[in-house]
């Protein structure tokens, strides 16, 4: 292949093609070299090649030259640094350069091929911009919401730790930030908590199993002087794909508001179940029949549950019903006939001779029916409305026992056939 072949292949290639000699002077530059610099070839054959280079770098460029030649070998020039080229009217652009070489001693020939990279520059600073806004958002959303939430990879490392964890748990998100989360919940939440062993348990195992998931686990945070008593909801969700694929986000939600009135109505619902079973003896004792312990394992001659199987399985569905359409009242605003549905069942149980106990009875396994599958939402709403409900049967079975007392009273005293002549 003659030179002429040799020069046609150069003037064909895509780079910008600057042959130099050993002493660094130019004895070949392509049509495509002479664009990205501006000078026609003829203007550039016999200068140094330094003339290429900005002029604050042309002192360095000469000393990796001097190098090159000591060990010469084909690769990338400036491996890991940003290379700027000069044009002819002073201009400077970012380029990608190779270096090659041909011949030994005096007669070698090194070949810098040069690519302009002006444009994959500005693409890649607008994609970083683009991600520095995106990262931006996503920082400013993570850390506005009410919520807690972690963000982890699959390797348990830390990638996000928002605003609203570091007011529930005292610690600053620079602290924790790459750092492993089964030692964040051990070391840093643990002593802050109650049963931290139960909570670490759930951390460590969910990227294995896929446990802690929709499930809802409840932390204690406990009171001290830098943080008040706190009640959180966690759940846990896998993330699918994107950088922290295989890892997990960590929700918590503060419910302490919901805990605390919980906690009240218990307590108000506790006082008034003994209001009613103080009530109920009063009546037995009305009645004259001896007094039954409303904590006892049974009423009269065994438990409704385990006497009358299908009569309370009966009474559960019912009430099961009711708690239904409570809900339904609730959300919808529409009416519907429970207090009537609540006396029926009162008149049956006291009937029956129940109390207070089958009524929990009653209440506990109804809700577990309903809840056992429900999502954490709807189970609180039966729960609340469920409490709701359990006193006002309450009272109505009150009224029952009142009525059927009433009755007996009646009986008592009436006046037997013939008494009235006597």
């Amino acid at each position: 292949m003659g030179e002429p072949t040799y020069r046609s292949l150069l003037e064909m290639a895509a780079e910008g093609i600057v042959i130099v000699d050993r002493d660094g002077r130019i004895v070949l530059a392509n049509k495509k070299a002479e664009e990205l610099f501006g000078y026609r070839s003829e203007n550039l054959l016999g200068q140094e090649v330094e003339i290429l280079v900005p002029e604050s770098l042309r002192q360095v460029h000469g000393e990796h030259r001097t190098r090159y030649l000591a060990n010469p070998h084909n690769r990338p020039m400036g491996a890991g640094r940003d290379l700027v080229a000069r044009r002819k009217d002073g201009s400077e652009f970012p380029v990608e350069i190779s270096l090659s070489f041909a011949g030994e001693g005096d007669d070698m020939l090194i070949m810098a091929s040069v690519l302009d990279i002006t444009e994959r520059r500005a693409l890649e600073e607008g994609l970083r911009e683009s991600e520095a806004r995106h990262h931006s958002l996503i920082d400013a959303i993570l850390d506005s919401t009410a919520g807690g939430i972690i963000i982890r990879d699959a390797d348990f490392k830390v990638g996000w730790f928002n605003k609203a964890l570091e007011e529930y748990f005292g610690i600053q998100r620079t602290e924790v930030i790459y750092g492993d989360i089964r030692n964040l919940v051990e070391l840093q939440i643990g002593p802050k908590i109650e049963n931290p062993e139960a909570f670490l348990q759930r951390i460590a195992t969910s990227h294995d199993n896929g446990g802690g998931g929709g499930e809802i686990f409840v932390i204690h945070i406990l009171n001290s002087e830098q943080r008040p008593e706190r009640w959180v909801e966690h759940r846990s969700d896998p993330i699918r794909s994107g950088l922290f694929a295989g890892g997990r986000i960590d929700h918590f939600y503060d419910i302490t508001e919901v805990k605390l009135s919980e906690e009240v109505k218990a307590k108000l619902m506790d006082e008034r179940i003994r209001q009613l079973e103080d009530e109920l003896r009063s009546l037995d004792r009305l009645k004259g029949q001896p007094t039954t312990s409303v904590t006892a394992a049974s009423f009269g001659a065994g438990s409704l549950r385990d006497g009358f199987p299908d009569i309370y399985q009966e009474l559960v569905t019912g009430y099961g019903e009711i708690m239904d359409l409570a809900l339904e009242q609730h959300a919808y605003k529409v009416q519907h006939n429970i207090a009537e549905k609540l006396r029926d069942i009162a008149e049956r149980l006291a009937f029956m001779n129940g109390g207070p106990r089958e009524v929990i009875d009653i209440y506990t396994s109804a809700l577990k029916q309903r809840t056992d599958h429900a999502i954490a939402g709807k189970s609180r709403a039966y729960l609340a409305e469920g409490r709701f409900l359990v006193l006002e049967l309450m009272g109505y079975l009150v009224s029952s026992y009142r009525n059927l007392a009433g009755a007996c009273r009646q009986e008592t005293f009436r006046p037997k056939k013939g008494d009235e002549h006597e």
